[in-house]
């Protein structure tokens, strides 16, 4: 009868069940955790009621199946009129874009609203030219603060420089909160705990300075990108210890051609072995 942990498999279940307990009565996550959360609404199109995973970077659905999208958009089209001087009435007297006009005829998308004032030959506003030219926040009738394009190089912006520069104070601060949230819960780490510190005092300080910067920094780069927990730390910079001390060049020092040799190369110096190419010959 199996009597290792390994070869029997009663004892090994016990033990998992075991370690998942105190785990959780240690208030510590167990398994992977869910970026998505299931919701569950009418269908806009047959009134059906259909579950679905919302995940956060997606809108919520409004359809329950592809048949009913299509019904959707096929309703946006018929809503949308095809007349030459509505649509260009609207869109280039009234300064108005296509969401917006599809939202005046009560249309959901506003790509039939593209695609039938490219069929009627309006053209179109070109890249970077605006139709704003006071700042979009509600009682603040100062000039637009533009900014250059990178890639098309054309001019943006649709707020003065003193708005533009608190919304982007709050783009930031929400950034580096999902920072720290995804850290929190995807690591199983809490927002005070220093990472470069447990980096630190896992990688053997009697290493080679290149060695353990290297080390450090691929450590750092997979705990970042989940291909290593902190549970498996120890592990994971022994193998990178080992690769990079394979990869390191120089790991014997500088050695001397004319440093004798001991044991069965007694009397000859390292220069005696090297064949015509350089390399160590076989006899060594």
């Amino acid at each position: 009868m199996p009597s290792g942990v390994a070869n029997n498999p009663t004892l090994k279940s016990e033990r998992m069940r075991a370690a998942i307990v105190a785990r959780q009565a240690a208030g510590m996550h167990f398994g992977r955790r869910r970026v998505y959360k299931m919701r569950g609404k009418h269908c806009s199109i047959c009134g059906a009621w259909f579950r679905y995973k919302h995940y956060p970077a997606q809108k919520p659905r409004r359809v329950c199946s592809p048949n009913c999208a299509a019904k959707t958009a096929s309703e946006s089209r018929r809503l949308i009129p095809e007349d030459f001087d509505i649509l260009y009435d609207l869109y280039w007297n009234q300064n108005k874009t296509t969401p917006e006009i599809a939202a005046h005829f009560g249309a959901v998308a506003h790509k039939p609203v593209r695609q039938k004032m490219i069929k009627l030959g309006i053209p179109l506003r070109g890249v970077g030219s605006s139709r704003l030219t006071v700042c979009i926040i509600e009682g603040c009738g100062a000039p637009l603060f533009k900014i250059r394009h990178t890639n098309n190089g054309s001019m943006y912006g649709r707020r003065c420089l003193e708005h533009w520069v608190a919304h982007r104070f709050k783009l930031a601060q929400e950034y580096w909160f999902q920072i720290r949230r995804w850290r929190k819960w995807n690591l199983g780490i809490s927002g005070e705990t220093n990472m470069q510190a447990i980096i630190e005092d896992a990688v053997p300080k009697g290493l080679p300075y290149e060695i353990r910067e290297e080390v450090c920094q691929e450590i750092a780069l997979q705990l970042l990108t989940r291909k290593t927990s902190y549970s498996q730390l120890r592990q994971t910079t022994s193998r990178l210890v080992k690769h990079f001390f394979r990869e390191y060049q120089d790991k014997f020092g500088n050695l001397s051609l004319d440093a004798p040799l001991g044991g069965d190369n007694e009397g000859l110096t390292l220069g005696d072995l090297l064949d015509d190419r350089g390399r160590i010959s076989r006899a060594a």
